[in-house]
């Protein structure tokens, strides 16, 4: 759901790192879910990442932040496994 500046910058961040996106998923693409929120002083992503057979690589977890720059660069790390605080910045 990337329908505003925010979403979009951090979409466009995650798009740009040597990640090898598809539009058309194939028997060996995993798939990531994404969903943005906000509140009064700062912003959410739950994500999770499922392999091709739906078995759960990153099970669901939520990320919050208050600046917008390098959220795409840390998130693009938890999807592949790389843990982090549950706030960044």
């Amino acid at each position: 759901n990337a329908e505003n500046a925010t979403t979009k910058k951090i979409i466009n961040e995650l798009k740009s790192c040597n990640i090898n996106w598809v539009d058309e998923p194939d028997n060996s693409t995993a798939r990531v879910y994404l969903s943005f929120s906000a509140t009064k002083n700062k912003y959410s992503v739950d994500y999770s990442v499922v392999d091709a057979r739906n078995k759960i690589t990153v099970p669901p977890q939520k990320m919050y932040f208050k600046k917008v720059d390098g959220v795409g660069k840390e998130l693009a790390l938890r999807l592949f496994g790389v843990g982090g605080a549950v706030e960044v910045n």
